[in-house]
């Protein structure tokens, strides 16, 4: 699991919608902001380690999920992209991942758990 200390943490779901139905929007996961700011690291209840979301050079709303972080002196560096998010036009609620060993898009909430 994460190994960053911060309080802050951003629910990630199955399901996009607000429901009073359990079964339409179950949480699987969250994002941590990292102690810099400069990406997320992400767990999901299903696996026992960490991803790492971290936005695209000179792009306003897309990044980059990737399997692995290692750091260089006091930066840390990524490799292994495994999946892609995207800000949604609304740019209110939610973040849209896709991650191809999930076979549908998850959704990361834009404000704090």
């Amino acid at each position: 699991m994460s190994d960053e200390k911060n309080p802050l943490q951003f629910s990630i779901y199955t399901y996009k919608g607000i429901s009073s139905h359990s079964d339409a929007r179950r949480r699987i996961g969250y994002a941590t902001p990292s102690k810099d700011g400069s990406y997320y690291v992400i767990d999901f209840a299903m696996f026992p380690y960490s991803y790492y979301l971290k936005k695209k050079q000179n792009s306003g709303d897309q990044y980059s999920v990737y399997a692995r972080r290692y750091f260089r002196g006091d930066i840390a560096r990524f490799s292994s992209v495994v999946g892609e998010a995207t800000l949604q036009d609304d740019r209110t609620a939610y973040m849209e991942f896709y991650f191809p060993i999930f076979n549908t898009p998850v959704y990361m909430s834009l404000f704090p758990a």
